[in-house]
């Protein structure tokens, strides 16, 4: 029985984290577009002012 209950346990756990990373890339994504954008943003401004 605790065999079983392990296994049901770590197939729980291989599913979760998938979810959660997908989550997890989806945020970063938009972090990344908006520090992308930013540092272009940041550039652009030093290159005017320079």
């Amino acid at each position: 029985m605790a065999k079983g209950k392990v296994k049901k346990e770590s197939k729980k756990r291989v599913v979760d984290p998938v979810q959660v990373l997908i989550v997890d890339l989806k945020r970063t994504g938009l972090w990344v577009a908006i520090a992308v954008g930013v540092t272009f943003l940041g550039a652009i401004v030093v290159e005017t002012l320079m």
